[in-house]
């Protein structure tokens, strides 16, 4: 049973680069994923597609199986946000840890093999998963 993943295909950047990186998508990012239904491909909006999003196809491979992938590969899941790792202390009330990173998994776009170039060309590709391109990008130093 496929799945499929959204995936961000354009870069916004904000002027603070504590928003750039906590609050907005990159190309590439992980947006997120659906499996098939029942054989069916899942309708995505009018919206989800390009120029500012794309579908990655990947045969054979449910959602769940890719974000174990993730997991065991990276240390993360697919759909993840890095965190600090203190809370932060207000008034005497702990604060839930702010978000540094909006996503850790990505898809290199100067690393896809050539069935993948379509993905941001055409908008939609399909190609199994794998280290080559789809990469965990460094936590962010402020």
């Amino acid at each position: 049973m496929p799945c499929e993943i959204l995936v961000k295909a354009e870069t916004y950047t904000h002027p603070d680069p504590r928003i750039d990186a906590s609050g907005v998508y990159k190309i590439g990012d992980l947006v997120l994923g659906f499996d098939y239904k029942e054989g069916i491909p899942v309708e995505w909006g009018s919206e989800e597609g390009p120029p500012k999003f794309a579908i990655w196809h990947i045969p054979d491979m449910k959602l769940k199986d890719f974000e174990k992938w993730c997991l065991l590969t990276y240390g993360c899941r697919p759909f993840e946000s890095e965190y600090e790792t203190e809370s932060i202390q207000r008034e005497g009330e702990a604060l839930p840890p702010e978000v540094i990173l909006r996503r850790r998994i990505y898809v290199d776009k100067d690393s896809l093999p050539p069935i993948g170039v379509e993905l941001f060309s055409t908008g939609r590709a399909a190609l199994p998963p794998h280290t080559d391109y789809i990469k965990l990008k460094p936590s962010p130093k402020f």
